[in-house]
């Protein structure tokens, strides 16, 4: 008798419908989407609370209050994760009712309603390719909806209340009203055309490499075998460096298009990060940890109103304050009293204490630094900043990529078992 209770268990848990084997199956499909989509959506807002719940700064309260709303937003209905897969896996699922239905028309002998025999007329003479894309629209268009009714319920949440600070962002130097509010999706409609750009330009590229002249049908009728298979054989290889030359050109075609997109990005979020969507900005901002002084100060030198020679009337403190905090003296940060360059910098350098640097002008490299490496007294070191700063990048982005990473695995894993 004890063991009842464990058979009825296994006899239920037997009842239960498994995964399909077949991985362009919809559920996969959805399996799949989900789980990538929700990784790159929910890790990267994990990982400044999961550093403030790390650091003593942060209220527990507020934190947590935060970690709610992440929550709340991503893996709610309008979230990014269930938006990409209400795209693809609708489209899935209204291609392949598509078919069924066409099928089942096809192949109906009796009478069928005028709204069915348009529905047949229309699809017979669409190809695969293009209902294809037609099912795919019309779900991405929902998703798209689902996701911009995200993003602006996001926004007046954070008119409300902002519970994590973001980067600094100054004042567009446009006012809104002229040119209208940004798009609450423009970062991914971004990302969605350059991608797209990218394959149309690939496949132009494919399509014109690809083409091949036309060979006469009879010529293989007048030579022998031996000739045949050598011209077999040297056609082979032709056509495999052709593609060997199409693919690497592809590749730095990729590599260039991310190059200067990267480099446009970054100039934008030093000198005029409100030409750049919010996300964009926050995130950068997370994972530089720059401080705002700093960024304000660039784009004054930029302007013209901060300057190594003339110092700056308006902004005389904005760097003082920053190198008391940093615990230098506040000269460090001072225009007026920073040198320029030549001999007078070696001068002014020994005055103010700074080792290292003579006959260079600029600002003390211990300030550039932010702290980085101050507690192993390396806040001097270039090389070591540069190191530091790399290895927390490449451990803050190997936390966001790695459930991606996990999802790559288990497909190549499937492929090869």
């Amino acid at each position: 008798m004890s063991t009842h209770p464990n058979t009825k268990a296994r006899t239920w848990l037997d009842k239960l419908p498994s995964l399909p084997e077949d991985p362009t199956h919809p559920t996969q499909i959805a399996i799949r989407t989900y789980s990538l989509a929700l990784a790159l959506s929910l890790g990267p807002s994990l990982l400044p609370i999961i550093t403030a719940l790390l650091s003593s700064k942060r209220n527990l309260h507020r934190t947590l209050k935060a970690l709610k709303k992440v929550l709340r937003r991503e893996l709610g209905f309008d979230g990014f994760a269930f938006a990409a897969t209400f795209a693809i896996w609708g489209g899935t699922i209204l291609g392949k009712w598509w078919n069924a239905e066409e099928f089942h028309l096809n192949n109906y002998s009796g009478q069928y309603s005028p709204l069915k025999h348009v529905f047949l007329t229309f699809s017979s003479r669409l190809s695969d390719y293009q209902r294809s894309y037609i099912s795919y629209v019309l779900s991405s268009a929902i998703g798209f909806r689902l996701l911009l009714a995200g993003r602006r319920r996001s926004e007046r949440l954070r008119a409300s209340s902002s519970t994590l600070p973001i980067p600094y962002t100054p004042p567009t130097s446009t006012p809104a009203a002229i040119w209208g509010k940004a798009s609450p999706t423009l970062d991914l409609t971004l990302l969605l055309l350059v991608r797209a750009l990218d394959v149309l330009v690939q496949s132009i590229i494919r399509r014109q490499c690809g083409e091949t002249a036309s060979e006469d049908p009879e010529a293989k009728r007048t030579i022998g075998e031996n000739e045949l298979l050598e011209r077999f054989e040297e056609k082979a290889a032709v056509e495999e460096e052709k593609k060997r030359r199409i693919n690497s050109l592809t590749t730095k075609i990729d590599a260039f298009a991310f190059w200067a997109s990267s480099a446009r990005i970054m100039w934008c979020w030093f000198y005029e990060p409100q030409r750049l969507p919010q996300s964009y900005v926050k995130w950068i901002g997370a994972l530089a940890g720059v401080d705002k002084r700093l960024l304000r100060t660039l784009r004054h030198v930029r302007d013209g109103t901060w300057s190594y020679v003339n110092g700056s009337k308006l902004h005389p403190t904005l760097l003082t304050t920053y190198a008391k905090d940093l615990g230098y003296p506040a000269s460090w940060g001072d225009p007026g009293t920073l040198p320029a360059s030549g001999l007078d910098a070696t001068r002014t350098w020994k005055e103010l204490g700074v080792v290292g640097r003579d006959g260079i002008g600029g600002l003390p490299c211990e300030l550039v630094h932010g702290g980085e490496g101050q507690a192993l007294g390396l806040a001097s070191s270039c090389t070591a900043n540069s190191g530091i700063r790399g290895a927390k990048a490449f451990v803050e982005a190997l936390l966001i990529y790695l459930p991606q990473l996990t999802d790559v695995f288990r497909l190549i894993f499937y492929q090869y078992s």
